[in-house]
């Protein structure tokens, strides 16, 4: 747990509420009757008897004291074998024998060993039960075959010739006796050798001798790298006998390699590291001669450091060296140039100075060891590039499947504590496609419902997509010749620029003709040379199911092994996928898309404001009125009540408590179980299985509808179809691009990458006051009017980002700035509009004078450990601040606010515009005049989205791949990087490797650059227009969601005051207030950066906060608000009260709800219920008075130091 902590997971653990337990029934493995030899084993060193009773053992046992040379049949056998059997004692023993009653046969048989060996997926021997006998007189190998439940014992009368084939290839064909350890299986050329060999457990990677002469030469010719003789012991090797070490006599004494084995892992060398707190270990490794890998890499190098290189000798095979100087070692493999250099074992970044070097791992330290890859110069410009996009994809593909929920029994533990059971497992039953594509095309949709409860409906869903897919690939080969019009030929002729890039003909810019490869074959544009070969015609096809990440992926992965053929991921984790791609042939593939990561809404959501006229592929389907108003709205099914195949024969509806979902804790309404009966009627239904397939239909057309719709909208718009994309954020940074023309500077140094992303941090969340009640005049009959008179106002900034953005960003001319601009800059005469920008390294005093008046919102928030809980936070304190690298503007304005610059150690200068401004300006205005809600939450969500491709961070992703070849997979388990697997299944598996480089090619700078604009403004309204206006006595903040602001207000009026001076109508957006209010105005509407009142007027009685996203809140007029972060809205809605939150603060009592979600375990969907902890008063943000309702910011003098520690 404190490792999730300390992970920037967010969450801090302060109590445990409960272990959950899981037993089950243990039953060893039975073996008696008779399984053939597998045709891959050698039949020559097993002795299989094929036995007609339970007996196997008793047999396979026996068969040692058979002659050598015996060819008889298998009766005969098994009656030689049957006389053989009293040389054994076989009292106590019950037929068929389970595994764990060999311990009866040896002791009833004094001196006898039993060993036993399965055979694994990949057709490999390993070693099962091994005997504990000491020192055995009669020792016997047994083979156990399995098929299904039965098995059956084999005599193993040549173990080394049974396992040669796992044997290094030196091994393999020798003809010496070999000793082989049975628990790792290691070869042995004498018995010394094996009873010397010291063993850890099971291994595929044999340690093998002469292991130098196998080490690539290029290693082997390196001056500055030791590299020992056997691979045997070889890290052992490194660490006593390199050449720092053999000048310290006795140095072997001083380390401890107590769990480390001879084969030793990288997870070992940890081990080692934390046993021997001296010593600090590097490994580096090579992927081929000239890409060098860093597999681990320390960030403080003590007293006894050593650089390992670790090497692959034979399959699966690794080899420690010792590098006795790094940096003359790697020059060779990261330097071009000549001349003494200093690299950070770290990243690889190489710098003619040590100082530079120190100064970089700075930061550098604080990430995770990796070569960092960045854009070349000349090369680093981020630009519209994706011509192809601009076309339309001709085909489509919606789905959606079906499942059963089967019921789990499980018994609920006590429901004051967590637990988590499952309820359900689902397991499809159905499925439904629909293809789109050019209208000369007929489009498709198929419906299929199992034949019975053991079909395999992924399966069938595979093999009926494949030949779509292929018709598809069919489609597209017959490409259309160029057939140009007189008045193509005309365009053509008189066009004197790229319609695209602008550049005008002439010279080395051709002009080239793009013609419409399906349909007519007519003039596309006009392009020149370059731009038309950036045009590709699409080589996938698009398949879109809604929610795709988090449901039907799951169902169609454990699928995508039908056909053995390659498998492209897009991870967002090992086991949630972006998108996934199966190949089909090598001219087309299918991309798994989900719809959901282009609009983040529920598709009855989504249909309900899709205008009428938009239900195209719908009314295709259901073209009469009366069919069409039925179906245009999402359907309604029992998905709970469906849990086996034999209800989808029942002749009607399940009554309509069978309509329950635990998952939303809903049943339908009346009137909807009467929709659903009027469906069934109107259709002919005759069983659920026509109504489930019915409602299918409806779901994949609604779907289609839906996305048709909005790829026309982007296309009309912006010119890009989204499904060249795998999400919205990608489609609306190329809409930005294309539409802007703006060409951004990517940075090309990596000290800058790491500067601008150490200037990241996210928006503030915290919760200052944890109770606040109104008390004023607006509250009648609640009002005191013998106390002090108080508001308490919920204010949000209108589209915060979008605000930001249309700020002035960097964009190019990335310039670290020399020690004469350092000295010279004058902060206090920068500007918002100046051309040149800075981002800068500074220390800033935050004096003692401020600490009162900036409790609430103090500047300069960091992400910095809570000194409650040691959990990584972004935190907002009064501590000074000490190489805090910050926007000009941000320092500017703390600077204005009385904290004290101290120094500046270094800056970045550059060339900064507007360049977002436009672009956030045109959505805005077409989501004024937009006609529909479905454009204009279009617009709106295009403007947002953007944001996330600028703050993107590279350094998340995961490097996972699906396998479907165990060749594949061993290769990749042999490889230094590997870190992990999962089987779904036989044939497919999940391979997790180490990230050794990653590209870092994003903007940050912008990302960076939009958060602290961003939160400019909050603290501008905050110090320079609220406490201006009411007084820093009278205002208190509550709560800060880094766009919101819940304030107590004392004061006599506040609406009155807020009229006063037009503050409403300078600083507010009051147009949603009631049209007869005296502050209602539209003057703001919408406005960017505009504050609103979220209750529109309606006044606030009492607010609860418990920490940061946890508070509720409620109004004159009765309205309740309850936000509680990680809890499911319904649950927050209908099970936890307001009174449960001032409960939780007062008498600090814990609340456990019950959720119900879906989750996937290796693929396999669940339906599972979850008592979770709700309500919680621990916040490790501030720290908390003795009163238990007000808090401080860390670092501020009133915080006794005591309490502190």
């Amino acid at each position: 747990m404190l490792d999730f902590e300390l992970k920037d997971s967010g969450w801090s653990m302060h109590a445990i509420g409960g272990v959950e337990l899981r037993l089950f029934k243990y039953e060893p493995i039975r073996c008696g009757g008779y399984l053939p030899t597998p045709k891959f084993l050698s039949q020559r060193s097993l002795i299989n008897i094929q036995n007609t009773d339970d007996k196997c053992f008793k047999y396979a046992m026996s068969s040692k004291f058979l002659p050598q040379v015996l060819n008889r049949n298998a009766k005969q056998r098994l009656r030689d074998v049957s006389k053989l059997t009293s040389r054994y004692y076989w009292d106590g023993l019950t037929w068929p024998i389970n595994i764990d009653d060999l311990i009866i046969f040896e002791t009833n048989n004094e001196g006898s060993a039993v060993n036993v060996c399965p055979i694994d997926e990949n057709k490999t021997v390993k070693p099962f039960r091994l005997s504990k006998v000491a020192d055995p007189k009669d020792s016997t190998d047994l083979l156990i075959l399995m098929k299904h439940e039965q098995s059956h014992f084999v005599y193993i009368k040549d173990f080394p010739s049974l396992v040669s084939n796992q044997l290094p290839h030196s091994f393999r064909k020798s003809r010496k006796k070999l000793y082989i350890c049975k628990k790792c299986i290691i070869p042995y050329l004498t018995e010394k050798q094996l009873l010397d060999h010291s063993c850890n457990g099971y291994s595929s990677t044999p340690i093998i001798t002469g292991a130098y002469n196998k080490v690539p030469k290029f290693l082997r010719l390196s001056k500055f790298l030791t590299v020992t003789e056997n691979s045997l012991k070889s890290f052992e090797h490194c660490i006593l006998k390199n050449k720092t070490t053999t000048e310290t006599s006795g140095l072997e004494k001083n380390f401890t390699f107590k769990g480390i084995s001879d084969n030793t892992t990288l997870k070992e060398i940890n081990v080692f590291e934390k046993n021997n707190a001296n010593v600090s270990i590097n490994i580096f490794g090579f992927e081929n001669k000239k890409n060098v890998v860093i597999l681990k890499a320390c960030q403080k190098e003590k007293e006894h450091h050593f650089d390992l290189v670790l090497s692959m000798i034979d399959t699966g095979v690794h080899h420690y060296s010792y590098i006795t100087n790094f940096s003359k070692f790697i020059n060779r493999f990261i330097n071009k140039h000549k001349g003494t250099i200093y690299v950070c074992k770290m990243c690889f970044s190489s710098f003619k100075f040590e100082n530079n070097l120190l100064k970089h791992r700075e930061l550098c330290k604080l990430e995770k060891p990796v070569i960092a890859v960045l854009p070349e110069p000349g090369k680093n410009i981020m630009k519209f590039k994706n011509i192809q996009n601009q076309e339309r994809i001709p085909f489509a593909i919606y789905a959606d499947f079906e499942c059963l929920l089967k019921k789990v029994d499980a018994c609920e533990p006590c429901p004051e504590k967590s637990f988590t059971l499952t309820t359900h497992k689902h397991i499809p039953f159905s499925f439904a496609y629909y293809v789109v594509g050019p209208e000369d095309v007929e489009n498709s949709f198929v419906v299929y419902t199992a034949k019975d409860e053991s079909e395999d409906v992924v399966e069938v869903f595979f093999e009926k997509l494949v030949e779509e897919v292929k018709q598809i690939e069919a489609y597209y080969e017959k490409q259309v010749p160029l057939n140009l019009s007189p008045a193509d030929e005309i365009k053509f002729q008189q066009t004197t620029e790229c319609e695209q890039c602008h550049k005008s003909f002439g010279g080395k810019i051709i002009k080239v003709r793009d013609h419409y490869h399906y349909g007519d074959g007519s003039l596309r544009s006009v392009l020149c040379q370059q731009c038309n070969l950036l045009l590709r015609n699409t080589k996938f096809v698009p398949v879109f199911f809604h929610n795709f990440s988090g449901y039907d992926s799951h169902l169609i992965t454990r699928g995508l092994d039908y056909d053995g053929k390659g498998i492209k991921l897009v991870p967002s984790s090992t086991e949630k996928y972006i998108s996934f791609s199966k190949i089909v042939s090598s001219k087309i593939s299918i991309r798994f898309l989900d719809s959901f990561r282009f609009m983040s809404a529920s598709l009855d959501q989504l249909s309900s404001i899709l205008p009428k006229e938009k239900f195209h592929h719908m009314k295709k389907h259901f073209n009469s009125p009366s069919d069409f108003d039925l179906v245009k709205r999402k359907g309604i099914f029992c998905y709970e009540y469906m849990d086996n195949y034999s209800k989808l024969k029942e002749i009607k509806l399940p009554c309509l408590e069978e309509f329950y979902s635990s998952l939303n804790d809903s049943n339908i309404s009346p009137e909807d179980y009467m929709q659903a009966n009027i469906v069934w009627d109107h259709f002919k239904c005759k069983k659920i299985e026509d109504y489930a397939e019915l409602y299918l239909k409806t779901d994949v057309l609604l779907l289609a509808d839906v996305f048709e719709s909005f790829r026309s909208f982007c296309l009309d718009v912006y010119k890009l179809d989204p499904a060249w994309y795998y999400s919205i954020p990608g489609v609306s940074l190329d809409s930005m691009l294309k539409n802007t023309s703006v060409e951004l500077e990517l940075l090309t140094d990596y000290d800058m990458y790491l500067f601008f992303e150490n200037a990241i941090r996210g928006g503030i969340t915290q919760c200052n006051q944890k109770y606040a009640e109104a008390n004023n005049k607006y509250m009648e009959s609640e009002y005191d009017d013998k106390s002090p008179s108080s508001f308490l106002m919920y204010l949000d900034a209108n589209n915060l980002y979008g605000y930001s953005m249309i700020q002035k960003h960097p964009q190019h001319s990335f310039q670290w700035m020399s020690e004469e601009e350092i000295n010279s800059i004058d902060i206090s005469k920068l500007t918002p509009e100046d051309d040149i920008g800075f981002y800068l390294e500074v220390d800033v005093e935050y004096p003692s004078s401020l600490h009162n008046l900036h409790s609430d919102l103090p500047f300069f928030c960091e992400k910095k450990k809570s000194p409650v809980s040691g959990a990584q936070k972004l935190l907002t304190t009064v501590e000074n601040k000490e190489k805090y690298i910050v926007h000009y503007l941000t320092l500017k304005q703390a600077l204005e606010h009385g904290l004290k610059l101290k120094k500046i150690h270094r800056g970045i200068k550059f060339f900064q515009s507007n360049y977002l401004t436009s672009y956030i300006n045109l959505n805005t205005e077409l989501r004024k005049n937009a006609k529909d809600d479905f454009s204009k939450d279009l617009y709106k969500l295009f403007n947002n989205s953007m944001y996330g491709k600028l703050i993107e961070s590279v350094r998340k992703r995961v490097n996972v791949k699906l396998q479907t070849s165990w060749n594949n997979i061993r290769k990749d388990i042999a490889k230094p990087t590997f870190e992990d697997l999962k089987i779904f299944k036989e044939n497919l598996v999940l391979v997790q490797m180490q990230r050794t480089k990653i590209k870092f090619d994003k903007p940050i700078f912008a990302g960076a650059s939009i958060l602290d604009q961003s939160k400019n403004l909050m603290y501008k309204f905050h110090y320079e227009s609220m406490i201006p206006k009411f007084g820093s006595e009278a205002v208190n903040l509550l709560y800060m969601d880094t766009d919101s602001f819940f304030y107590q207000i004392k004061t006599e009026d506040l609406y009155k005051d807020l009229e006063k001076d037009d503050f409403h109508m300078k600083e507010l957006d009051t147009s949603d207030y009631p049209q007869n209010h005296f502050l209602h105005s539209n003057n703001n509407k919408k406005v960017l950066g505009m504050f609103k009142d979220e209750l529109c007027g309606e006044v606030m009685k009492e607010f609860v906060g418990l920490a940061s996203k946890l508070y509720s809140f409620t109004t004159v007029k009765g309205k309740v608000v309850k936000k509680a972060k990680g809890v499911k809205k319904n649950v927050t809605k209908r099970q936890i009260s307001f009174e449960d939150y001032k409960r939780c603060l007062l008498e600090n009592k814990q609340l456990y709800r019950k959720m119900v979600n879906f989750k996937s375990t290796n693929h396999n969907i669940e339906t599972t219920c979850t008592n979770k902890l709700v309500l919680n008063n621990f916040d490790d943000k501030r720290f908390l008075l003795q009163n238990g309702i007000n808090t401080l910011p860390f670092g501020h003098i009133d915080i006794p130091v005591e309490r502190m520690e």
